[in-house]
């Protein structure tokens, strides 16, 4: 099959970096595949940066200085929105792949490099099969990446608490009303990666009648494995009778992501009293950029090794751990929590989406209740506390070889190509007739 895939990033970023990993993974498949991105770091000649439209980069500067724009763009409270207006992009380069060299578009984090319009535009340039990756929630809301509890996207949007100040008819009832005209015209399959995401698109407006399947992101078991701890412990300069706790996100200060509860929860695990657990051989391993002072807060000894691009780093990383730490708020992944368990690492997490699915047993790590601090340190005893965290490690890499696993999901995501393909194939002809 031949694939044309738009995507934001290629290799920065949780996203792009999956985007581009699937991109890689249908090559050595021996499909044809293509990104489109806006921003490009690989050197892979199959990944195609979008040029930036000299008309409109002049057009934007113009628009943005103006009253209507400020008025339009309300001050956001949390995350990132996307008002889903025009990028700054030229069409021609977007659409400058041939028509008889595509079969199916996939559309992963496109913030900043499509919109609705052209995903319209796409589909009638094309007319191929569409598969829409859930990266986070923003397909199928008025806007808003995470929705952080708010329900308004199942019917119409509007009065959006993210927006300051906000309406009935405000840009996210714009945004949804827009997304729900144009999905209703293209016959998309929607690809999420947990049966949490998968109940709310099957309630959402936009994408109440789409086919949805639940169908993780893998995690490549070759790179991510468990190895030695103590080994792994003293390349970084730990002590190997130490206890380490790791935690990370690109983007340590970005609230969603909870690095204060990490924070908080640390404090707390301080002052315990267990048999079991020598609080005083503890050391904090942080992985990210942002939030100094967050980090200079942490009560053990922290070693913060920063962003880590590099994939084989991060995988030694998480082989020296006891336990990773997911604090997350709201998140449909993370792709940390699933790469620690197929290093065979113990999980404490918040109830992401993910989480939910693979920590449902309780016998690879800790599931919290709720997202708080003092939810993270009952995980973090429980864990660090008892005596069987390498029976709870081996239970992390069995769960991650079942689920997560290279060949698990590209049989199934070629599953749901295929379909997606002969169906929209059925229904041109159905049309023709």
């Amino acid at each position: 099959m031949r694939f044309l895939h738009f995507s934001t990033d290629d290799l920065r970023g949780g996203a792009g970096r999956m985007a581009y990993d699937l991109h890689a993974q249908l090559k050595s498949a021996g499909h044809i595949s293509r990104m489109m991105v806006r921003h490009r770091h690989s050197s892979d000649p199959d990944v195609l940066a979008v040029h930036v439209s000299p008309f409109r980069y002049r057009l934007n500067k113009l628009v943005v200085k103006s009253r209507l724009f400020r008025r339009r763009h309300p001050h956001r409270t949390r995350s990132v929105f996307k008002y889903d207006e025009e990028t700054l992009l030229s069409r021609r380069s977007l659409m400058r792949v041939r028509k008889e060299d595509v079969d199916i578009i996939c559309l992963h984090w496109t913030t900043g490099l499509l919109t609705t319009k052209c995903v319209q535009a796409l589909y009638r340039r094309y007319a191929v099969a569409v598969i829409v990756t859930m990266m986070d929630m923003e397909p199928m809301t008025g806007g808003c990446h995470y929705t952080f509890g708010c329900r308004r996207f199942m019917e119409h949007c509007g009065i959006c608490p993210q927006l300051e100040p906000n309406g009935l008819h405000d840009v996210s009832w714009m945004v949804l009303d827009r997304k729900r005209r144009c999905f209703g015209e293209i016959p998309v399959v929607v690809r999420c990666s947990s049966h949490a995401c998968s109940d709310l698109l099957r309630q959402s407006v936009v994408f109440r009648d789409a086919a949805v399947v639940v169908n993780p992101f893998p995690v490549n078991e070759e790179l991510f494995h468990p190895s030695d701890k103590q080994s792994a412990k003293v390349s970084l300069g730990i002590d190997p009778r130490t206890k380490v706790v790791m935690c990370g996100a690109s983007m340590l200060d970005e609230w969603r992501k909870g690095f204060d509860l990490v924070v908080g929860a640390l404090r707390m695990l301080r002052q315990t009293k267990n048999g079991d657990l020598n609080v005083d051989q503890v050391t904090v391993l942080v992985v990210g950029e942002g939030n100094d002072a967050a980090v200079r807060d942490i009560c053990y000894p922290v070693v913060n090794v920063g962003f880590v691009p590099d994939q084989a780093r991060l995988a030694s990383l998480y082989q020296a751990a006891d336990v990773f730490v997911c604090s997350s708020r709201e998140d449909e992944g993370p792709m940390m929590l699933a790469q620690a368990m197929m290093s065979g690492t113990p999980v404490v997490s918040t109830p992401t989406a993910l989480a939910r699915d693979l920590l449902r047993g309780g016998d690879a790590g800790y599931l919290c209740a709720a997202c708080s601090d003092t939810e993270i340190v009952l995980g973090l005893r429980s864990v660090l506390g008892s005596r069987g965290t390498e029976i709870m490690g081996r239970a992390a890499r069995r769960i991650a070889l079942e689920q997560l696993s290279r060949s698990v999901f590209i049989d199934t995501f070629l599953n749901v190509c295929r379909s997606a393909v002969d169906n929209r194939k059925a229904t041109g002809r159905a049309r023709s007739l």
